[in-house]
């Protein structure tokens, strides 16, 4: 940006072609005593008295005017008079425009407000393009990893139940064995299997059957605590892995989970209706021995199918 100066001062007024926009206003009356060709173009109104009317087409003294604090301070530093430089849109030339103003006295006398105005609207839109960009840009990132997100998250969840589903189990079991084995605290496991899934299939249809396993599902989060990670194991069978639990805590809650449902209705029409049971096996996880909850997992299966083997709706615990 041009610094303003006596010499630059007679060669804008001389040059009339100049793409710098300049004017001179008269301080005491706050007229428009001159404006080159550059600014006559983005002035409301050049045959205005005042500069506010002329250059801006305000009906008073704009309320960011600076050249009364720009007086007092060229009063305190007659040696270097400071330029106040700022940015502003003229709405009239719809143009963006860096402004630079200084006060300074012509050889008559007169105090004058000196204003050179550049063009800078190019500039400003490329800015605004670049933020734009940026933005978009931040967009898609953030809309990237809400994907991926989505995506980590869908392969951890069964899309029939919205339970976890067999491999989201094996990963956080091995980080439950590892905080229970460090921490000495229990953890159990429960396997649990609709009882005659089969029949209920042949006789109601697959989709009474998916009604059924969702039904379950559900019941099976509000049967359990939040800390408790319940998997759709595969089919009809469904694990759950439960920190800070040791075997009769486990017992209890399989008790539970068995009694209720076994009073779940499931609609099959208004005037059908379906009951049906599950079997439960109950282990718990041998921090001394055990190398990972897998070898709890093999015993609860066992225990299940032991349940199933005995009559069916009953809960088995490994001994």
């Amino acid at each position: 940006m041009l610094k303003l100066n006596d010499k630059e001062i007679q060669e804008f007024i001389c040059n009339e072609t100049s793409y710098f926009a300049l004017n001179i206003i008269d301080l005491s009356t706050r007229e428009v005593i001159f404006a080159n060709k550059a600014m006559k173009k983005i002035m409301v109104d050049i045959n205005a008295k005042k500069c506010w009317q002329s250059i801006y087409g305000q009906s008073d003294i704009c309320s960011w005017c600076k050249a009364d604090e720009l007086v007092n301070i060229a009063d305190d530093k007659t040696d270097d008079k400071p330029i106040h430089e700022f940015e502003h849109f003229n709405e009239y030339a719809n143009r963006w425009f860096k402004v630079q103003k200084k006060v300074t006295n012509l050889e008559d006398g007169r105090k004058v407000l000196i204003s050179i105005l550049v063009d800078i609207t190019t500039q400003k839109e490329s800015q605004g393009k670049l933020i734009s960009t940026q933005v978009k840009l931040t967009q898609q990132a953030q809309k990237l990893k809400e994907a991926q997100i989505e995506l980590k998250r869908l392969a951890s969840i069964d899309s029939m139940t919205n339970l976890y589903n067999r491999r989201y189990f094996l990963d956080t079991s091995k980080m439950l064995f590892e905080l229970a084995k460090r921490n000495g605290e229990d953890i159990s496991v429960i396997m649990l299997d609709i009882d005659r899934f089969k029949a209920i299939n042949d006789t109601y249809g697959h989709k009474i059957g998916d009604e059924v396993i969702i039904s379950l599902s559900k019941k099976l989060i509000d049967y359990t605590r939040k800390s408790d990670v319940v998997c759709r194991f595969g089919g009809e069978e469904f694990v759950i892995l439960l920190p800070n639990t040791d075997i009769d805590g486990a017992t209890v809650i399989s008790n539970k989970i068995r009694d209720r449902i076994e009073n779940l209705i499931v609609d099959i029409s208004e005037e059908k209706h379906l009951k049906f049971t599950v079997s439960i096996g109950v282990s718990k996880v041998d921090l001394k021995i055990d190398k990972d909850v897998e070898s709890a997992v093999n015993r609860a299966d066992k225990a299940l199918y032991e349940a199933k083997n005995s009559g069916r709706n009953r809960v088995v615990v490994d001994a």
